[in-house]
């Protein structure tokens, strides 16, 4: 049963992300799978445990057009909880699934 309440939006963007609260200077590179409003999905060599909050933003330029705008969830950069991870494949090897939800910037 999918629990989401908002849309996802397909799209594959290379990210690179660090944990928030790291005294650690190492970053982790990633690919964005998917996202909408209120989180997004990416797949990454590096597991990071539930509750990390994580930096995420795009890495390099991308030329290709995105599925939806800012209402819709699309950032170049957040803070992001992860919710679940879980074993994948990625680019044939070993690696994780991501689910993650943006931090609140508001009250």
């Amino acid at each position: 049963m999918d629990i989401r309440t908002c849309p996802r939006h397909p799209i594959d963007v290379p990210i690179v992300c660090s944990p928030f609260l790291s005294r650690s200077r190492g970053c982790s590179g990633g690919l964005m799978r998917n996202y909408g409003l209120k989180g997004l999905y990416f797949e990454s060599s590096t597991a990071f445990g539930v509750g990390t909050v994580l930096l995420v933003r795009m890495a390099g330029g991308s030329n290709a057009p995105f599925p939806a705008c800012l209402e819709e969830g699309f950032r170049t950069i957040a803070l992001a909880e992860v919710k679940w991870t879980r074993p994948a494949t990625v680019e044939g090897r070993e690696g994780y699934g991501l689910g993650l939800k943006y931090m609140s910037m508001g009250g």
